[in-house]
């Protein structure tokens, strides 16, 4: 938790700060719309109606012929993203972003079968949602008045946040809350590539396509190398 309050400190202070140096520096603020992927683990959690109470989203085989164990899903999903730049001369600068997916996915698969399911039991309770946080040098090799080509890279923190979706109704009335049950972050290293095209004098769009290698992911998703592919549309000063 001090990691992401740190991160998202720093993400703010850079963001705060660049007005400060408009009359020097080009600098740009946008946000973006896209999604991250990466395949299940294949892992196994059992749900609610476990025939073993004391493991109830415990970890458990999907292979071993239990109705109630429900494989982890994959990373999926829309993803919103905000992001700030600062180019300190015309090809080199710095920059952050920050990439979360807003509402909460599910992650565990639907079981095999209805039976694993209990009388108003939510499909898959056990939900995620999935941040990144990127600090990152900045090379624009090619810079035109019209459109660049930007390649960034640098480190940050991937966030991996679980949560229990509760429901329940009463009298036709029906409520639903996530109950947080545990995050993991993990260090992680970034490079991406984007195309920066200015559809007016300041304002742009931005296709990219990232690449998050995060060790240790491999806890939560198949693979500790998680592609990512955004669109960010934004402001800039120069």
């Amino acid at each position: 938790m001090r990691l992401r309050s740190f991160c998202g400190a720093l993400f703010f202070a850079t963001i705060c700060c660049l007005p400060l140096a408009r009359a020097q520096v080009n600098f740009d603020l946008g946000i973006g719309f896209g999604t991250a992927r990466d395949a299940s683990n294949n892992m196994g959690i059992d749900n609610l109606n476990s025939v073993n109470p004391l493991n109830e989203s415990g970890p458990c085989n999907p292979n071993d012929g239990d109705i109630y164990c429900q494989k982890t899903t994959a990373l999926s999903g829309f993803d919103l993203g905000f992001m700030g730049d600062w180019m300190i001369t015309k090809r080199y600068g710095v920059g952050a972003e920050i990439t979360v997916t807003p509402a909460h996915q599910n992650y565990m698969q639907p079981p095999v079968s209805s039976a694993a399911i209990l009388p108003g039991q939510a499909v898959s309770p056990l939900e995620y949602r999935q941040e990144f946080f990127d600090f990152n040098g900045i090379v624009d090799p090619i810079n035109q008045k019209r459109f660049q080509l930007q390649i960034q890279g640098g480190i940050g923190v991937s966030h991996t946040g679980l949560a229990l979706n509760e429901s329940g109704c009463v009298a036709s009335i029906c409520t639903s809350a996530f109950e947080p049950i545990g995050s993991a972050n993990h260090f992680q290293l970034h490079v991406g590539v984007g195309l920066m095209i200015f559809v007016t004098e300041h304002l742009f769009v931005k296709p990219q396509v990232d690449l998050h290698y995060v060790p240790n992911l491999t806890a939560q998703f198949n693979s500790v190398l998680v592609p990512q592919y955004m669109v960010w549309v934004g402001y800039g000063w120069h």
